[in-house]
């Protein structure tokens, strides 16, 4: 009984110093852990550090931000001028414009032999005149065609100009397209500049009585102007045709084609043989005595097929509506014979409308900048300032630009250092700082298990080791 105590207590006292042991390396675990916690903490008084560093930085960036400001404000002080600069060459890039095409237009028509300066100042009132329907520069690009047809004098040029213009207007064509009109019918039937404003009146006319446009007009009366000119036939005779062919549902090339081969099949050697056959006497003597109109009533009685014998079957599209309307036919030639007037009266009338009011306007703002010669002298010599003080400011920006592309080679220098920086860091310190870009493992069942069962191995052989000692503490 004595015994069993005896050996009770020296198993305790055994079994006690056996956990002292323990319990000391337990303490000398925590120390360790106590040391790399104050290595840690070191490790992260020197990353504030670094991030104190950083905010260092900023305050510096900041305390420059003004003297980025103030850069930013010599930038807009030197670039001021070339706004002013700019602005002025936007509101006379219209006028010069214009200007060069005036210019250009002038250089061609003295090449003709024209008097340019005489004309551009008979052009000036003849705007005017017009309403500014038309722009000076309009004129003048208009008469080289006018010129080159033959009319080079400058009064002849500005009449024919201003029928061209009349039309123009009262058959919303361009001015280019009806002065060609008025020309071919001018040349080829021989009249002079003065009889342009007539024949203006008699295309208009026209167009207000037949279905066709002046467009179509003037793109066809050089196919049968020459023609009828030649065999004597007027052109009030011609109009009247056309104007009722195209009333009746006749194309206006097909109408202008047809009476061009109705005229030749007339009082040429093919339908001259039918005429003297049938006894008519048709002619182009007897059209000229007679008139159209007095030969076409000869015609009358005679059946399709005689008729498209004289013909033609292309002319006859064009005589049929004129043959079988004859009474209608001698009243479009009393109205061609009374339009003075019509394409004057036509163009005023377009001119109150709000397009026209619009067109004054403009044109009205286009003649005021490039008018004469002085406003030329001052538009050259704006472009010419404009350009010299580019020139100049392009030199002042210089420096400016030279301290800029420093600044940014400075600021692309300092990033690729600290690209550097980034990559030379170790992946465990970035992951201590949480910037790293790799991903975290995930954790699932398996490996959880896995790591416990590694960490109950761990602390059973830690146990094992600590049993052992107190056993041999024990023994």
């Amino acid at each position: 009984m004595a015994q069993s105590n005896v050996e009770l207590r020296i198993n305790s006292s055994q079994a006690v110093r056996a956990l002292k042991v323990v319990d000391g390396q337990a303490k000398k675990f925590n120390t360790t852990i106590q040391k790399s916690g104050g290595t840690l903490k070191n490790t992260s008084k020197g990353l504030f550090g670094f991030g104190a560093g950083a905010k260092a930085a900023g305050v510096g960036a900041a305390v420059a931000t003004p003297a980025v400001a103030g850069l930013g404000v010599a930038l807009n002080s030197a670039l001021a001028p070339l706004a002013l600069v700019t602005a002025g060459i936007g509101l006379f890039t219209k006028a010069a414009t214009a200007m060069a095409e005036q210019d250009k237009a002038n250089a061609s028509l003295r090449t003709l032999g024209v008097d340019s300066v005489a004309l551009e100042g008979k052009l000036k009132g003849l705007s005017s005149e017009l309403k500014n329907q038309f722009s000076v520069t309009e004129l003048t690009v208009a008469a080289y065609d006018v010129a080159s047809a033959g009319f080079t004098d400058a009064a002849d040029a500005a009449m024919v100009l201003k029928a061209s213009a009349h039309a123009a207007s009262a058959g919303m064509a361009d001015i280019a397209t009806t002065g060609d009109a008025v020309t071919t019918v001018l040349n080829a039937w021989k009249l002079s500049g003065e009889d342009a404003t007539m024949v203006a009146d008699k295309m208009q006319q026209t167009v207000a009585d037949g279905k066709i446009k002046i467009s179509e007009y003037a793109a066809n009366i050089g196919k049968v102007a020459t023609v009828a000119s030649m065999v004597g036939v007027p052109l009030d005779e011609v109009n009247a045709a056309i104007a009722l062919s195209t009333k009746n549902g006749v194309k206006a090339e097909v109408a202008f084609t047809g009476m061009k081969t109705a005229l030749l099949r007339m009082t040429g050697e093919a339908g001259g043989k039918k005429l003297e056959k049938l006894g008519i006497d048709i002619s182009a003597a007897t059209i000229q005595s007679e008139g159209l109109a007095a030969n076409l009533e000869k015609l009358q009685g005679l059946d399709i097929k005689s008729l498209e014998q004289i013909f033609g079957q292309e002319a006859i599209q064009t005589m049929s509506p004129v043959l079988a309307n004859l009474k209608e036919y001698n009243e479009l030639l009393e109205k061609q014979e009374s339009s003075a007037g019509v394409a004057s009266d036509a163009s005023k009338e377009m001119a109150q409308t709000i397009g026209g009011a619009w067109k004054e306007l403009t044109n009205a703002m286009g003649n005021a900048l490039t008018l004469g010669d002085e406003t030329r002298e001052l538009l050259t010599t704006t472009i010419q300032l404009a350009t010299w003080g580019l020139k100049t400011i392009g030199r002042q920006l210089k420096p400016v630009f030279e301290l800029l592309s420093l600044i940014v080679k400075v600021i692309n220098r300092i990033h690729q250092e600290i690209k550097k920086v980034i990559d030379a860091t170790p992946e465990w310190m970035k992951r201590f700082l949480g910037v790293s870009d790799a991903k975290a493992e995930q954790e699932t069942p398996a490996s959880k298990a896995a790591k416990d069962i590694k960490d109950i191995a761990e602390n059973a052989e830690g146990a094992a080791n600590n049993i052992r000692e107190t056993n041999n503490e024990l023994n």
